[in-house]
């Protein structure tokens, strides 16, 4: 009797597959996650220091290398207790002066953390000057109450930058403006309304409602006048540096671009912008850059560091916590927080 004929293939035993490029992803996917997660948790709990450095050609040989130290976009966070990484590192930092470009409260309201930044960033290396300015995020120094951050920033030692103001080096000039300044070629006319208003208030009388109206109205008249009076003593040749929150876009550039042009002396003496709001885009990716930033669109060039604006010297802090505009959950994504450190020079940059 013959045996019947069996193939091979129906009766051995399937082979055993290997990992093959759908189960490496299966794996690969969560680790890669995973990884991302633990380096995010890790990169927004420190600070980094990065420096920026501004060419100007006309620089004085004593103000070659002057240096501000920049804090951004605090937005109520903590670094530390009492911003311990934030002290470590100014204290190893030498500046002139530093500032503080707004948006340092958070949502909560609580302004211990901003007053903690300020006495941080008052351990810096050089025991330089501090100057605040508000971002539109915090309360403003003009509402009905004079508020308790700028209360405890003056108890601190800081000082409110509501008009323009001079620091010396070496004998040379250094004016710092805030963006607020730049309202219109002369600020002798915005004075003369306010006058005009707290004329015509203390005229109707005083009376509890129109008090804070009242004090709001001498605080902005007594900062332009003060503005008014100092203007005119800006020489060719001082460093003038612009302190705003939010960057100069290309419409106000081109605005400022065509006093200058006028022959206003104030605004041809500018020469470098420093800003932050943006918080370098908030979420980056590696060699790409920030994906979004309010006002700039998608994957933008210009959302932290140094760029020029329709010919206007422009540096851009990435800061500290998150943007008030921005889009994302609260962290930080490939972007490190960061003090700015801004260096003026003669010499052009590589």
């Amino acid at each position: 009797m013959s045996r019947a004929y069996k193939p091979r293939e129906l009766y051995s035993p399937r082979p055993r597959r290997g990992f093959g490029p759908r189960w490496i992803l299966m794996f690969l996917i969560p680790a890669l996650a995973v990884a991302v997660a633990a380096y995010t948790v890790f990169d927004n709990g420190r600070v980094v220091l990065a420096t920026v450095r501004v060419t100007v050609s006309n620089l004085p040989a004593a103000l070659e290398g002057f240096t501000i130290l920049q804090a951004s976009d605090l937005a109520g966070a903590r670094f530390g207790p009492n911003q311990r990484l934030i002290s470590d590192l100014a204290a190893k930092t030498s500046c002139d002066a530093v500032v503080i470009t707004g948006d340092f409260i958070g949502p909560d309201g609580d302004a211990q953390p901003f007053f903690e930044l300020i006495t941080a960033l008052s351990r810096n290396a050089s025991s330089a000057p501090v100057f605040v300015i508000p971002g539109d995020a915090d309360p403003a120094p003009d509402s009905e109450r004079l508020n308790d951050w700028l209360t405890g920033a003056r108890r601190l030692g800081a000082r409110l930058l509501d008009s323009t103001i001079q620091l010396t080096k070496k004998g040379a000039a250094v004016w710092l403006t805030p963006e607020t300044m730049l309202l219109e070629p002369d600020p002798a006319d915005a004075l003369a309304m306010f006058r005009a208003e707290i004329a015509d208030t203390r005229a109707r009388g005083v009376d509890r409602t129109t008090r804070a109206a009242l004090e709001n109205a001498q605080r902005a008249a007594d900062a332009l006048e003060r503005e008014a009076a100092i203007r005119g003593t800006i020489q060719p040749g001082d460093l003038h540096i612009v302190v705003a929150h939010r960057p100069v876009d290309t419409a106000r550039a081109a605005l400022l671009n065509a006093w200058a042009a006028s022959g206003n002396a104030f605004y041809r003496s500018i020469d470098a912008f420093l800003a932050g709001h943006l918080a370098g885009g908030q979420w980056r990716l590696p060699y790409l850059g920030a994906i979004y930033a309010p006002g700039l669109g998608f994957f933008p060039r210009d959302a932290a560091g140094f760029a020029y604006v329709d010919g206007l010297a422009q540096t851009i802090s990435a800061g500290l916590g998150r943007s008030s505009d921005t889009p994302y959950p609260w962290f930080r994504l490939f972007n490190s927080p960061e003090l700015t450190r801004v260096v003026f020079t003669r010499e052009a940059a590589d």
